[in-house]
């Protein structure tokens, strides 16, 4: 190479990297004249990432339920995408373009303006194919991992335009990261007592698309007209699907019978819904069965709940007051109350005794604390003759009323003779550990107990029942309906009671220090929700 030819080289290497750096320092300053601008943009990045993360896990939750495993799968897609985009954006930043931070807005807002369309054949087709874990794992990475990964670009191009506008990259991204940071805190509460309460999963994720689609807009100001087209374009659109995207409210189940949703509302505990079938009315809690009665005959034969009612009574015939944990559709409040029993339930989620009281008749007279559990126990001064621990959200009992100390806290509310009653689920005829475990708990609490398998049906060694734990002094069971009889079914007490066993220590009892009963019956658990996925049309299962 000739010296002539070599100097060429190096004048054209160095107008190419002037004009860079002339590119970099008009981005820079075109973008970052408002420091107000540029730190406004970090707070709503990291309100935006925060939503993404809460939001996502209600998405994924009446598909994969909501047990430690889903929220690990959550936050391990979140930390990765935003380190991955972390590195991207350091990348970005030794480039700056006027496109580029109106790109990194404009693909996140699309995509989750898409998730209405995206959802249902996503998480219908991975629930299908993969377990639990990796299920929601790959699930939350198709639906949220592509916003995640370019939000998470934001915060370094950010910085190095503040540094190219004022040097001293430190200071800027202490600055920087405080506004992302109270972003987070901002959206965090944002999600938990507005989005979630008072809207669908759809409005809040499709309204965090739209406002990154208006972020990226007004960053593209300096960019190539085409950008800035593009950006309007994608932003019409996430305004339409927030608009004009409405749930279907009639559907069909898989073997082609139909049934309608009347009510499907977010909630604290998660997604709330009331489906009307031609003979059954249903309340279920992230697409789990929490109860059903027929609307002209009252609570059917094969109710879940007769097992609690009539064991209580064979139990304790002269019960005069009655704790109830959990709700659910008010079945159990609503026999008891008839029996005469003054019946006190304490439930966390408000919606649900509105729920109740509306849509299956729950009586006025029956008392509703809304309170969590455990406060409750450890709060509340009465006795009662009969407590029932029936506390499932969607397809799990929360972990912390099934320990020791909790099952210790339930004994000390108890009234001279009084029975604890817990509905639990479990195989019908192989070892649920999940049940042995809370066995264990029972022996280690109150000294022992009894159990009372759930009926099964079918012939299937792992079909799933409801059976019943009962724990009191003296335990000794009669055989005889309660007064009203209603539409009891005569021979199901019988059924139980030949069924009966004493409990049983197999495994370590769980306390408040070590409980692993998320991972117990992890199989169960998915069985169910395959359970799920079979009986209904996968479209109603979200909003």
């Amino acid at each position: 190479m000739s010296v002539e030819t070599s100097l060429d080289a190096g004048r054209f290497a160095l107008g190419e990297a002037v004009a860079e750096g002339a590119e970099a320092r008009a981005a820079a300053g075109a973008a970052g004249r408002s420091g107000f601008m540029m730190f406004g943009t970090a707070f709503l990045e990291g309100m935006s990432v925060i939503i993404v993360e809460i939001a996502g896990a209600r998405a994924l939750a009446p598909f994969f339920g909501t047990s430690l495993q889903v929220w690990t799968a959550l936050i391990t897609v979140t930390l990765f995408f935003l380190a991955v985009g972390y590195g991207l954006g350091g990348l970005l930043a030794k480039r700056l373009r006027h496109g580029t931070l109106p790109t990194l807005f404009g693909v996140a807002g699309f995509w989750l303006c898409m998730y209405p369309l995206l959802r249902t054949p996503v998480l219908n087709f991975i629930s299908g194919h993969f377990p639990v874990a990796l299920g929601s794992l790959v699930s939350a990475s198709l639906l949220f991992g592509l916003p995640l990964l370019m939000l998470g670009s934001v915060s370094p191009v950010l910085i190095q335009y503040i540094d190219g506008r004022r040097p001293g990259a430190g200071s800027a991204a202490g600055r920087l990261f405080f506004s992302n940071t109270m972003g987070g805190l901002a959206g965090g509460w944002l999600t938990a007592f507005l989005l979630i309460p008072h809207s669908s999963l759809r409005i809040a994720l499709v309204a965090t698309g739209v406002l990154l689609l208006v972020l990226a807009l007004l960053w593209s100001m300096g960019a190539p007209t085409a950008l800035r087209a593009a950006v309007a374009v994608m932003l019409v659109i996430g305004i339409g699907i927030l608009l004009l995207h409405k749930p279907s409210r009639a559907y069909t189940d898989r073997l082609g019978r139909p049934y309608s949703l009347l009510y499907s509302q977010q909630s604290g505990i998660g997604l709330l819904q009331v489906f009307e079938f031609p003979h059954s009315r249903q309340l279920c809690i992230n697409g789990a069965l929490q109860g059903e009665m027929d609307p002209k005959g009252g609570i059917g034969d094969d109710s879940y709940i007769w097992n609690s009612y009539l064991l209580a009574y064979a139990h304790h015939p002269k019960a005069k007051t009655a704790l109830i944990l959990g709700l659910g559709p008010g079945s159990l409040g609503t026999l008891l109350h008839k029996q005469g029993v003054a019946v006190t339930v304490v439930e966390l989620e408000p919606r649900i005794e509105m729920l109740a009281r509306k849509y299956f008749g729950l009586p006025d007279e029956v008392k509703v604390v809304m309170s969590d559990a455990r406060t409750f126990l450890r709060e509340d001064k009465n006795k009662y003759d009969l407590i029932f621990l029936d506390t499932y959200s969607g397809e799990t009992t929360p972990w912390h009323l099934l320990t020791v100390e909790a099952m210790t806290d339930m004994k000390h509310l108890l009234a001279p003779g009084g029975r604890l009653l817990i509905n639990t689920v479990a195989y019908a005829r192989i070892e649920s550990v999940g049940l042995s475990q809370q066995e264990s708990a029972i022996i280690a609490s109150f000294g022992g107990g009894l159990l009372y398998p759930g009926i099964s049906w079918t012939p299937s060694e792992r079909a799933m029942v409801n059976s019943t734990l009962v724990a009191g002094e003296n335990l000794k069971a009669t055989v005889g309906l309660p007064p009203p009889q209603e539409n009891a079914p005569a021979e199901l007490l019988q059924q139980l009671l030949a069924g009966e066993r004493a409990t049983i220590a197999k495994y370590p009892a769980p306390t408040d220090d070590r409980c692993d009963l998320d991972y117990a019956d992890m199989a169960l658990r998915i069985s169910w929700r395959k359970h799920i996925w079979n009986r209904m049309y996968p479209s109603s299962l979200g909003d």
